[in-house]
């Protein structure tokens, strides 16, 4: 077995992991929870696969290589679903905030108003702009950090990947 693969089939059990969300997410439209768990199972069907097969030609211990190979594979999963996680989490936090600002309780209507397209778009503008990363010249809105533009560009690239565009 070529040397390469100890380290090339955790990640490539995770490039199977992310398909098998997407496929489950977008192309079968399942809950969250089930494309999180069946890209997850998928992914680990493929290293526990590669892990066995490889074992016969492994100069290691056999449940020190299963432990590296599965053992690596769940920490890049753990990681993914950290990342998926984030924009759920931060939402839910802050439904939370304003419902405790306004006494415990709050008008459903309140709340959808509180998240309109148009209110997103005003505080990620005053954030960008009270963290002088853009600039308002003469109505129209500029860069003031070229770190902004290579992050906006990656963020496309991620999701273009993800298939959110």
């Amino acid at each position: 077995m070529v040397r390469w693969l100890v380290l090339a089939a955790p990640i490539f059990a995770l490039a199977l992991n992310c398909v098998g969300f997407l496929v489950l997410r977008r192309a079968l439209a399942s809950s969250l929870s089930a494309s999180v768990s069946g890209g997850l199972g998928i992914g680990l069907i493929a290293i526990a696969t590669v892990a066995l097969e490889s074992l016969r030609n492994a100069e290691i211990d056999h449940a020190e290589w299963l432990i590296c190979q599965i053992g690596t594979y769940l920490a890049l999963s753990f990681c993914f679903w950290a990342f998926l996680s984030l924009n759920v989490t931060s939402l839910r936090v802050r439904v939370m905030r304003e419902l405790l600002q306004s006494g415990g309780s709050a008008a459903l209507q309140d709340v959808l108003a509180a998240y309109s397209d148009l209110e997103r778009l005003q505080r990620r503008l005053t954030r960008l702009k009270d963290g002088r990363q853009i600039e308002l010249v003469d109505g129209n809105w500029r860069l003031r950090s070229s770190l902004v533009l290579h992050v906006a560009r990656c963020i496309d690239l991620m999701r273009t990947i993800m298939g959110q565009r």
